[in-house]
């Protein structure tokens, strides 16, 4: 990584909001439970922990599984 490509990295690191592991996982716990498609993730930069967007492949992942889940628990036993 080049000097220009980590001043970039810092810039948008100091735009986020910083969380510990425990806050940033129970965060996106309670917003993806909302039917978004977020994930924590820990800073090389800060060190801490930020929440982003998923990559496309991991929300069609996400979306698959939790339809599985409610078509699961509508199906007759």
């Amino acid at each position: 990584m080049n000097d220009r490509q980590r001043t970039i990295q810092q810039r948008a690191c100091r735009r986020k909001r910083k969380y510990t592991e425990a806050q940033a996982r129970a965060k996106v716990r309670q917003i993806n439970a909302q039917g978004e498609f977020l994930r924590a993730y820990k800073c090389q930069i800060c060190g801490g922990w930020h929440i982003g967007h998923c990559r496309r492949e991991a929300r069609l992942h996400m979306a698959f599984n939790r339809l599985d889940r409610e078509r699961r628990m509508e199906a007759p036993a």
